[in-house]
């Protein structure tokens, strides 16, 4: 049986699953007289699909979300007989988050044991593959008894999803296609005039598949990447091949430059010897090639500021360490040396999401960071720069009538595990940022 194969049905059962949370109304969410709860066989689901696709029992990574009365999401499998009180009731909100979390981590934990070995689990007396099976039968029971549900209660249904599939890539998952594995034509827009913009990956795969899925969910198959692409205390590998085959347009960041150098600069940072390590020639390639400007979308991209890869056009350091949002004029000041700027201006490099319109009427957007929500940084002076949570984030551009519309989103993933992943891989201070988007 291929992997692949598996991968796609667990998405396409949790797509269904998911469909159903998606559409229940208010009213029967937690209805009193439901001897099973509509949230609660949804969490039941969910619990059940994360735990029998952990290689084993001792495997088991709950996802540590602490969500109203629970200590954390996939803490108590809230099976049968489990009461619970309105306290402890999880909101759609939740539900849709935890499905998604699980489906980012299916494609890791399939590849994670051979579909031959035993499945981990006293009470599954077969195979792997078997496992997994069972596993995808017990989350379309559940899904299909939430849809009869629907029907019976609001004369709506699921649409049939046959199969998810994601990209040949083995790290973050590019969905394909919800109901026949179709892909997207590459430029093709959902929306006229609609695009997303992302910055800072970092290397962050997790963080990456988490907003891959989110724009897949929105129908968003435009996107412009803003540099820093791969800089960071993870396996860089995946992300580099999935960023190569979206073929996303993209600008340089100055981390992609020291990747570039690393060989030739005796003064590159760690992080950036080991990303480097890892890299093969054809990724370091890609990155040598990036430009660091592109007039794309009505709008001009750039990673830091139109004439460097090192200053903030955003921010200010102050003396004491901390950072402060710079004012229109300020940027505008910034900005007046360098020609040919559109009316729209997307740029990164601080990690800080924001939207603003100089004096001039131009709109700046900064999407924020997808794979690294704080850092420390000695440039042009010691300083640290916190999001003060640990989301990955990105913007979605519009192009309305009465000019431009930005919505700045953050995304929840599994940054326990990123952030257990930096301190394995020796770099704890990263660990702490992952998991807090804080430095202090």
């Amino acid at each position: 049986m291929d992997l692949d194969v598996v991968v796609a049905q667990y998405r396409a059962a949790l797509a269904m699953l998911r469909s159903a949370v998606a559409a229940c109304p208010e009213k029967l969410w937690d209805r009193d007289r439901d001897c099973n709860r509509f949230w609660a066989i949804a969490y039941h689901a969910l619990f059940h699909a994360h735990l029998y696709a952990s290689p084993s029992e001792e495997a088991f990574e709950p996802w540590n979300v602490r969500v109203h009365g629970h200590p954390g999401f996939g803490r108590s499998p809230l099976g049968r007989g489990v009461t619970s009180s309105s306290q402890d009731t999880y909101s759609q909100a939740d539900i849709l988050a935890y499905c998604d979390h699980v489906d980012a981590l299916v494609p890791t934990l399939v590849r994670s044991a051979h579909l031959g070995d035993s499945s981990g689990f006293h009470g599954l007396p077969f195979s792997r593959g078997e496992a997994h099976l069972y596993n995808i039968r017990h989350i379309q029971h559940h899904a299909g008894q939430l849809i009869e549900r629907l029907r019976q209660e609001t004369n709506g249904g699921i649409d049939w999803v046959a199969s998810v599939r994601k990209s040949a890539n083995q790290g973050p998952g590019r969905l394909s296609g919800s109901s026949g594995g179709h892909e997207p034509a590459k430029g093709a827009w959902n929306v006229p005039g609609r695009f997303a913009v992302v910055s800072d990956i970092h290397g962050n795969w997790r963080a990456l598949d988490a907003v891959l899925l989110d724009l897949e969910r929105r129908e968003i198959t435009e996107v412009v990447n803003l540099g820093d692409c791969l800089y960071g205390p993870f396996d860089p590998r995946c992300v580099a091949d999935a960023l190569m085959e979206l073929d996303w347009p993209t600008v340089s960041g100055n981390e992609d430059q020291a990747l570039v150098n690393v060989v030739s600069e005796p003064t590159a940072s760690r992080v950036a010897r080991f990303t480097a390590g890892q890299l093969g020639p054809e990724h370091i390639a890609w990155l040598g090639k990036l430009p660091l400007r592109l007039d794309i979308l009505g709008s001009t991209a750039f990673h830091a500021r139109p004439d460097g890869l090192v200053a903030y056009l955003l921010t200010w350091v102050r003396d004491d360490g901390d950072v402060r949002p710079a004012t229109a004029p300020e940027i505008a000041r910034r900005l007046e040396t360098s020609d040919g700027l559109s009316a729209r201006i997307l740029c990164g490099h601080d990690h800080l999401a924001r939207i603003l319109t100089l004096p001039d009427g131009r709109v700046l957007v900064n999407p924020g960071s997808v794979g690294c929500p704080a850092f420390r940084h000695d440039d042009p002076l010691d300083h640290v720069v916190e999001n003060g949570s640990p989301h990955a984030r990105y913007a979605i551009v519009e192009d309305r009538a009465e000019g431009t519309a930005v919505e700045l989103v953050a995304v929840s993933y599994d940054w326990d595990n990123a952030a257990a992943e930096a301190t394995r891989n020796g770099f704890p201070d990263w660990g702490q940022w992952l998991a807090t988007g804080r430095v202090r």
